[in-house]
């Protein structure tokens, strides 16, 4: 190996005579670094091959975060011909957890078509029953609910099961998309997340990337429907109707998941009133963040946008002046639920 860096010296000339080259590249490369204060090590094992490596210190010009952005699309890149590709996987089986009968009925309908086997449970506590009983392929946990919140119910999951929790992907399910949501759950030692509203084609990439390559089967993407301008849709003009099936992934799953938002509504009012009521700050929050999350997926644009705001204040500490703010909110809820209803009876009536 001493002669590797010599200048115009060959190893084994008789040999390698037909190969082009002076034995110059490796001298001037050992010498390149020794200009920047590195050196050119190598290991090299006769037959399996050798291994040249070396370490530079590099000063710092931008101290902004740049690692993710780039895994983040080289990800994508990697997954680009299967990101919201239809797939089967019947013989996977995941868990879902989430405190919203709304959310586990989005989500469950919008992976109906991979035909895995799909748990759920509406807490942590059954969560974690649930794991211990059976074995899954992927976890989904609610980042944010009542109780034990989706960081409590994994850090249970892992003292309890760390052999299990090692080999399943556990996924958090957040509606914050805030800058160090990803760095925030990666430290909390869950696998990956997905915001909610739920995005198809981010969480079939999402899943794809997790489940087991044996356990995945592609199929031919079929045409999407229209849906725009369609005359069903149009009693529910005041809603984004096209977000809305988006979200749930058809015209029927989305009217299904909006009529369970509008019978749900009156509990949601009363959650949210009894909290500012009772000076009850945490209660307040997960009660709006909840309900910004079910509006966004239902196309309820603007009502989820007064949710967030009374959310941020009540996060920011100024909880206690947002009563006139709260009353607005519980009044839209209000009627928001009586426009659904009324356009969806409308839309059932015989013609």
């Amino acid at each position: 190996l001493g002669k590797l860096f010599h200048e115009f010296d060959r190893l084994d000339y008789g040999r390698n005579r037909n190969v082009e080259g002076t034995g110059l590249g490796l001298a001037i490369t050992k010498r390149m670094l020794e200009l920047m204060g590195s050196s050119l090590s190598v290991k090299s094992s006769y037959g399996e091959g050798s291994l040249f490596f070396f370490t530079l210190e590099q000063g710092i010009s931008d101290a902004s975060p740049v690692g993710e952005p780039d895994l983040d699309s080289l990800s994508l890149q990697t997954h680009s011909s299967i990101a919201g590709t239809p797939f089967t996987a019947p013989k996977a089986r995941i868990l879902i957890t989430d405190d919203t009968p709304m959310n586990l009925q989005v989500i469950a309908g919008l992976l109906k078509r991979t035909e895995m086997q799909i748990d759920t449970a509406s807490n942590g506590s059954e969560c974690i029953e649930k794991f211990g009983k059976n074995t899954y392929d992927l976890v989904f946990i609610d980042y944010r609910m009542p109780g034990m919140d989706g960081v409590e119910t994994l850090r249970l999951l892992m003292e309890r099961y760390p052999d299990r929790c090692r080999r399943t992907p556990i996924v958090s399910l957040t509606a914050s998309a805030v800058a160090g949501s990803r760095e925030k759950m990666l430290a909390a030692g869950f696998s990956d997340f997905l915001t909610k509203p739920v995005d198809v084609a981010t969480m079939e990439n999402l899943i794809i990337r997790h489940l087991p390559a044996e356990k995945v089967s592609l199929k031919e993407a079929s045409p999407e429907p229209e849906t725009q301008g369609s005359p069903a849709l149009s009693a529910l003009s005041f809603l984004d109707t096209k977000k809305g099936i988006d979200y749930c992934g058809d015209i029927q799953e989305y009217l299904e998941t909006l009529s369970s938002y509008a019978k749900g509504m009156d509990e949601r009012i009363e959650g949210i009133r009894n909290a500012f009521l009772a000076n009850d700050r945490e209660a307040f929050i997960l009660h709006t963040h909840s309900l910004k999350s079910m509006s966004l997926a239902v196309g309820a644009t603007e009502l989820s946008q007064q949710a967030e705001a009374l959310e941020r204040a009540a996060v920011e500490g100024t909880f206690e002046t947002s009563g006139k703010a709260a009353e607005e909110l519980l009044s839209a809820c209000g009627l928001l639920k009586a426009a659904i209803t009324e356009a969806l009876l409308k839309m059932s009536a015989p013609y």
